[in-house]
């Protein structure tokens, strides 16, 4: 039965809103905003479709199954996260996105010709946008290098994630091609030919090599479709996963390993400074997020606490990170945040569901004839192993655009699997009312996680502007209103009680402060300045000695740091040990007033000791 035209209106329309709709008032203008948007389309979409749909059966086999089962072994995962709140949020998106795959799925299978001509349409208008944006922001660059590129992010927050976008809007404009007519289908060569010129022009390499890899990857597919080599689809899946297993249990740490061996001998061994380096701050990255890895390798750290853990590897190493402050949310490879926030039953989990999906259609292609079928396989197997190529040096699972767009190749791809062969269905359901209930509250749920993470932002903004304004009352009470049960830390991995701890400190409140500085610890117990404000809270309320422990672990965690060396130096001159300061003081990396006062008392007590 084809679904009713107000639903399909409705979820397509959707789609487009939520790719582009965006929020000045928040922190992040576009994420939060298009989880909430999605998410109510989906609330409304499920509606109509109960309330449409003669047809409620829900037959679940091994490939769905493996989906839900990777969502909710991380919804899991949040019992066991630092930061709750950074678990519900990631679960939520999770959440919206395997809705959109099932969603995707029942459109292509009542109506496939009408979805992707709706799909190619949007994509369409999705990029002639991009290309306004990334044209404005490319005009107002001074300059065309690396770091000027970065103030170019279209309508995606970021510029690697614009290329990566557009990557996989590639695949819907091919599909029009196709099908669209007229003055649609010279829009659809068009935007296609637009889309390749930005990625081009924003020089992203992780994309340029997803374009690479997916050229060789046609011609292997249609060499393979010429040669009669018979799979096993039940070994190949295995094989394919334990190959993908060793080679992230064993060689990509000894590539690293490799890589970073490599840079520092072209730093010490080139004295004209025209040393050529890998990418020496993402190999640092995944380094650390191994350490994470071996810490927590079988369950992980949670889900969305990647960012929480990561300094525990300490920063050493990392200058932006040490000496400029820059926090890292994500490192770089969305496979290893899916490790270390899931652990490898995480990653297996989520591999059964998308090495089943390339390899039942990589069977189905060898038997299709029909010229336009065997493209849509082809394609299909090609964007899946590209975007997972680009999210191999990048991070697009963070953002709700890609999470629909990819999700929806997902269910195109299934889609093309279920119409050519017959997979065992492993139990079925009806959607009776209570079944629709359960999971449409569930929709809800994740609705109302995105408004509350959006009045979250929206405060902390406020709260920042008070900040500036070194209003310390109104920071209070502006932190007050952000908190809530979906978000507690901003986007710097700052506890938003680290903001009042140090408030109420500045206004002499020392025991409120400490308060509010243990809540911000416990909800991130690596961020160096968290627990440097920790020790100062304590140093405040005359506990030295603990003070001390943290002002030793905010030295660890950031080697480069020198707050919390010169405090150590404060604690030790008070207890008049002079050669513990001395020693202290000569760890310093940078000069500073307090450094050379402080020296100068130092070195007049120790010379009255002779």
């Amino acid at each position: 039965m084809a679904p009713k035209p107000l639903v399909f209106s409705l979820f397509f329309i959707g789609i487009l809103f939520s790719s582009l709709v965006f929020s000045p008032y928040v922190l992040d203008y576009t994420l939060t905003p298009r989880l909430i948007s999605v998410s109510i389309i989906l609330v409304l979409s499920f509606y109509l479709w109960f309330k449409a749909s003669a047809q409620k059966l829900v037959k679940v086999d091994f490939i769905v199954l493996s989906y839900i089962a990777y969502v909710l072994f991380s919804c899991v995962s949040g019992l066991w996260a630092n930061t709750p709140t950074e678990s519900i949020f990631e679960n939520a998106k999770l959440v919206v996105a395997l809705a959109v795959f099932l969603f995707g799925y029942y459109f292509f299978k009542s109506d496939k010709e009408h979805a992707l001509t709706l799909l190619a349409k949007i994509s369409v208008v999705i990029v002639l946008v991009e290309c306004v944006l990334v044209s404005s922001q490319l005009s107002q660059l001074a300059a065309f290098n690396k770091e000027a590129l970065y103030n170019v992010y279209g309508a995606n927050s970021h510029k690697n994630l614009v290329s990566s976008f557009l990557y996989v809007s590639l695949f819907f404009q091919v599909m029009g091609l196709f099908r669209l007519k007229k003055i649609w289908k010279w829009l659809t060569l068009l935007t296609l030919l637009l889309s390749l010129g930005m990625i081009a022009v924003i020089q992203t390499k992780a994309v340029w090599i997803a374009l690479a890899v997916s050229v060789m990857l046609i011609l292997l597919l249609l060499l393979y479709k010429r040669i009669n080599i018979k799979l096993s689809l039940k070994w190949s899946l295995i094989t394919g996963i334990i190959l993908i297993n060793i080679f992230f249990i064993f060689l990509q740490p000894e590539i690293i390993r490799k890589g970073l061996d490599f840079n520092k001998s072209q730093s010490q061994n080139d004295k004209a400074g025209s040393k050529k380096e890998l990418d020496n701050e993402r190999l640092q990255l995944w380094d650390k997020t191994y350490e994470m890895i071996h810490a927590h390798p079988v369950i992980g750290v949670g889900a969305g606490n990647w960012q929480i853990h990561f300094p525990d590897a300490t920063l050493k190493g990392m200058y932006r990170a040490e000496d400029l402050n820059f926090t890292f949310q994500r490192p770089h490879n969305d496979l290893l945040w899916i490790i270390a926030e899931t652990g490898f039953i995480g990653l297996n989990l989520f591999l059964l569901f998308v090495v089943s999906l390339l390899l039942f259609l990589i069977h189905t292609l060898k038997f299709v004839s029909e010229r336009r079928m065997m493209i849509e396989v082809i394609l299909s197997v090609v964007t899946i192993v590209g975007f997972f190529t680009a999210a191999f040096f990048d991070f697009p699972k963070e953002r709700i655009e890609h999470l629909i767009w990819v999700n929806l190749v997902f269910a195109f791809a299934y889609s093309l699997i279920k119409e050519n062969n017959d997979l065992k269905t492993l139990f079925e359901f009806k959607i009776s009312g209570l079944y629709f209930v359960g999971l449409e509250l569930i929709l809800v749920i994740t609705t109302v996680i995105g408004i509350y993470r959006y009045k979250g932002e929206y405060y902390t903004r406020q709260m920042y502007d008070r900040k500036k304004l070194n209003n310390n009352p109104g920071v209070i009470r502006e932190a007050k209103k952000a908190v809530n049960f979906a978000y507690s830390i901003d986007p710097t991995s700052l506890p938003i009680k680290w903001y009042t701890g140090n408030s109420y400190a500045i206004a002499g409140n020392f025991n409120q402060a400490k308060t509010d500085l243990l809540e911000a610890y416990q909800l991130n117990p690596y961020n160096r300045n968290v627990v440097n404000d920790l020790a100062s809270a304590y140093v405040n309320t005359n506990k030295p000695d603990s003070a001390e422990y943290y002002y030793l672990e905010a030295s660890r965690i950031s080697p480069r740091f020198d707050d919390p060396k010169l405090n150590l130096v404060a604690i030790y001159f008070n207890k008049r040990k002079f050669e513990k300061a001395d020693s202290c003081l000569k760890t310093l990396l940078h000069d500073s007033e307090r450094r050379t006062k402080y020296q100068k008392m130092v070195d007049a007590f120790l010379e009255k000791q002779k």
